[in-house]
């Protein structure tokens, strides 16, 4: 391989590449692919959506509208990196994911991609940037770390392989149902409480109650459902649970499993992860991931306890805007 770094650039992606991004992602996340039984045909579907809407970026552009984009690095006409972003509200945004093609590691490539996401990102007033990195990409952490991102906790991702039919148990003043709109700020008060100081945690679980158009066709096209639930004690939200899933091949992903640490909270956390696992047996789905704080043991062990077993470590990083010089 000849080429050099000053010979790579870093643009938008073209509705003509989306396809090559989808390739890239294949490659590079094969490991993770493997864990959750991702049918890579939905993963095509998505990059059928992309292609159409790209078609509007200057139009969105135009009317200064925050959208999901994807940046990707090309040498010499052909794509050989890609980072998605993805804004959340009007300050915070993620960094869904980051691949460079195995033939062109260790040129800089990801450095570039990831200067070229910050700068879009806080161009367009982003205040805050958030990314998940498992810990064993040694030079991907070191890169995003460089680029003065910081870690803000250790996570385990933890998989079941075979769901089983559970029946939960009762406990006098717990009860679970569906979360609802109405429910969104106590949920968010709960969320202060676990996480202070983390305005992004709250953000997150707000954008899941006001889901945009692309959001819900991008569900709508890779076959997509989710499930939202909160836990109760005594009239107080005490829990909160998201999950992810599309069909049996594939494994559910909780996004969210939230439970206050209070007395019994053992109890709690066993009741509320019960009524999910039992919800996702009814619905024929056999497998599912969770990534967990490392330092919420307990919660650890109830999913241990349910023969979900750890299969890696995550960093969860973020950059302020603050911190440019």
């Amino acid at each position: 391989m000849t080429k050099a770094d000053n010979e790579v650039t870093v643009r938008r992606v073209k509705g003509s590449e989306i396809y090559r991004v989808v390739d890239l992602i294949i490659q590079a996340f094969s490991m993770e692919i493997s864990i959750i039984g991702l049918d890579v045909r939905r993963l095509r579907g998505m990059a059928r959506l992309y292609r159409m809407l790209s078609h509007f970026y200057p139009v969105i552009d135009a009317l200064g509208v925050d959208f999901e984009t994807i940046l990707v690095a090309v040498a010499d006409e052909e794509v050989v990196g890609e980072i998605h972003l993805v804004p959340h509200g009007k300050r915070l945004w993620s960094l869904d994911s980051a691949a460079v093609d195995s033939r062109f590691r260790g040129r800089g490539i990801y450095r570039k991609l990831l200067t070229e996401a910050v700068r879009y990102i806080f161009k367009r007033h982003g205040e805050r940037i958030v990314t998940s990195l498992w810990t064993t990409n040694i030079a991907p952490v070191k890169v995003t770390n460089e680029l003065k991102f910081e870690i803000l906790e250790k996570k385990e991702l933890l998989c079941l392989e075979d769901i089983h039919a559970s029946f939960p148990e009762t406990k006098r003043g717990i009860y679970v149902r569906s979360a609802e709109e109405v429910d969104a700020k106590e949920i968010c008060k709960m969320c202060s409480r676990l996480y202070p100081g983390r305005d992004e945690t709250c953000r997150a679980v707000l954008d899941d109650f006001s889901e945009s158009l692309l959001k819900r066709l991008r569900n709508r096209m890779t076959q997509s459902n989710s499930r939202k639930w909160i836990m109760k004690l005594n009239d107080e939200i005490i829990g909160y649970a998201k999950v992810t899933y599309t069909s049996s091949e594939e494994a559910a992903n909780l996004e969210y499993f939230y439970v206050l640490p209070l007395e019994g909270s053992s109890d709690h956390i066993g009741i509320f992860l019960d009524e999910i696992l039992a919800f996702l047996h009814c619905h024929n789905v056999v497998k599912a991931t969770v990534s967990v704080n490392g330092e919420w043991k307990d919660v650890i062990r109830e999913f241990e306890r349910r023969r979900f077993r750890s299969v890696a470590s995550i960093y969860e990083m973020e950059r302020c805007s603050d911190n440019i010089p």
